[in-house]
């Protein structure tokens, strides 16, 4: 798969953000791609960061998204046919990435699953208001699952922790 690709699926694809609770996950859209590369594959004057050793940021990587919490990116491996979705904890000296779904369509099919609970739990004040119960949570991580097969829960685990 390559960028063109990507950004062809993308474009059909209208999720922007989604919140539930303490966490929002944004998504660049395709226009803001290039720019959001900056400080991952690339440094503010166009240098390469990008390398094959263990802990460096892979040429194939691209930053498609972050969470607001922490401000750890979201990206998708070129190389993939599928589009496999990763985030990595940033300013720990190595990129250490956590697969968090199987493809991009997996992803944002998982994030459908939070946008499907989040209506009146889009933050803090209302979640704590209106509780996702722990049966629904489970359902919720349950199809998670089916959606990545291989790929961590912990992630999406971590939209339940308060």
């Amino acid at each position: 798969m390559n960028i063109e690709q990507y950004i062809e699926i993308r474009r059909n694809i209208p999720l922007d953000e989604i919140s539930f609770g303490y966490q929002t996950v944004r998504l660049f859209p395709v226009e803001e791609l290039e720019e959001a590369q900056v400080g991952y594959s690339v440094d503010p004057s166009g240098a390469k960061l990008t390398g094959d050793d263990e802990g460096d940021w892979k040429y194939s990587w691209l930053v498609i998204g972050y969470e607001e919490l922490c401000g750890d990116p979201f990206f998708v491996d070129l190389n993939e046919k599928e589009l496999p979705v990763f985030t990595a904890a940033h300013g720990e000296g190595a990129w250490n990435p956590l697969l968090i779904a199987s493809s991009f369509i997996g992803f944002i099919e998982c994030l459908n699953e939070i946008r499907r609970i989040s209506n009146g739990r889009d933050n803090p004040v209302s979640l704590e208001k209106n509780p996702l119960p722990e049966v629904e949570q489970n359902q919720v991580l349950s199809k998670i699952s089916e959606l990545n097969g291989n790929a961590s829960l912990e992630f999406w685990e971590s939209w339940f922790e308060v």
